[in-house]
């Protein structure tokens, strides 16, 4: 084998979330003296300017135009064999991403084909769940992030034969202090601030912490991040002071102005806006249902409510209530990031994983 190994890391996402940091946070810590990356795929602006900073070839494919777009896989088999990938990793943002690009690379004999299943999801079309399931036969190995990945993808009949539990990582965030997020911000610093990171999606449902905040009168909310539910957060906001600065690369930095952060959803996986707040020092709230409540031991690192905004507004005031609670979840929940969490131990699983297929494949 000649190092460093050619790479293909690629995603399928039309705005700036978590797989898209996910990713940034593995090519940061990537041995490029072993493994060369490579990004390809449909991707945000922001994505590719970042990508370009850290000095990792791109190549950017048109959107797909649903299910039976032949040129859509034409172009995907075209910049696959143009690569040349000894390793080929989908980032799946939903169960039925990437379909083309993963075809591509099982029919151009890719020595290594991976996946990560972000966030498992069930298609209403019969056609795409046949052809998922076919696909999955040409996979090497899937990797899941959580527990709840697995139990989610039997329930989906997705789990494949052959697959590891990565957790995801992240680097310790460089913070601003309180007062300087806050000025930033426009808040007060007496004020008591909740809020939370998330693309603004009725799934991730951002709603509740605008009505956690209402039944705190008197309280900020600040949701971090941009998406289609913006107007109608701002039009249900009657009576709470609610801040949605946008999208924002330097989100993390500004975590410090939160006194609780809340991740209300109950369906999702592994978020990287979690692991980021409890590095920050910030006590979390997470919804009871879904890979979050996975990720705190509740009453030591943090605490699950239900996904309700009575669920949501009593685990706040009780870390409003109870500073010494909140300053010991907080502690602990960064001890555990910097523990079992960090990009490091993320990277170095996958980079043996990597090694461990290819040896396989030249058996």
């Amino acid at each position: 084998m000649h190092y460093p190994v050619r790479v293909v890391y690629y995603v399928e996402g039309y705005s700036f979330g978590g797989v898209e940091r996910h990713l940034l946070h593995l090519l940061d810590d990537l041995d490029r003296k072993r493994f060369e990356p490579m990004v390809i795929g449909v991707m945000a602006d922001e994505l590719e300017l970042e990508l370009g900073t850290r000095r990792v070839p791109v190549v950017r494919l048109d959107r797909i135009r649903g299910n039976l777009d032949v040129p859509g896989f034409v172009r995907a088999f075209r910049a696959l064999r143009e690569a040349r990938p000894v390793i080929f990793h989908a980032m799946l943002s939903h169960s039925h991403a990437a379909q083309y690009a993963i075809m591509a690379a099982i029919a151009l004999r890719t020595p290594a084909v991976v996946t990560t299943a972000h966030l498992p999801t069930q298609t209403e079309s019969q056609m795409r769940r046949q052809l998922g399931r076919f696909i999955l036969r040409g996979v090497d190995m899937q990797v899941l992030p959580s527990e709840w990945t697995k139990a989610e993808l039997v329930r989906l009949d997705l789990l494949h034969g052959s697959y590891e539990i990565v957790a995801n990582g992240i680097a310790l965030p460089t913070l601003l202090s309180r007062d300087e997020a806050r000025e930033q911000l426009g808040i007060a610093t007496t004020a008591t601030v909740i809020g939370g990171s998330m693309r603004l999606v009725d799934w991730k449902r951002p709603e509740l912490i605008v009505d956690a905040a209402r039944e705190l009168p008197g309280t900020v909310a600040v949701i971090l991040g941009e998406g289609p539910e913006e107007d109608r957060l701002r039009a249900s906001a009657k009576e709470v002071d609610l801040r949605l600065p946008g999208f924002r690369l330097d989100a993390v930095s500004l975590l410090p102005a939160f006194d609780v952060f809340i991740h209300p959803c109950p369906i999702d996986n592994q978020p990287l806006a979690i692991f980021e707040a409890m590095a920050a020092g910030v006590p979390v709230i997470v919804a009871d249902q879904g890979g979050a409540a996975l990720m705190v031991d509740d009453g030591r690192t943090g605490l699950r409510a239900p996904a309700t905004a009575a669920g949501m507004s009593g685990a706040v005031s009780h870390l409003v209530d109870d500073p010494a609670l909140a300053e010991r979840l907080a502690a602990a929940g960064r001890a555990e990031i910097l523990s079992r969490f960090t990009t490091e131990a993320m990277t170095r699983q996958l980079e043996d994983l990597y090694e461990r297929l290819l040896a396989d494949s030249r058996t």
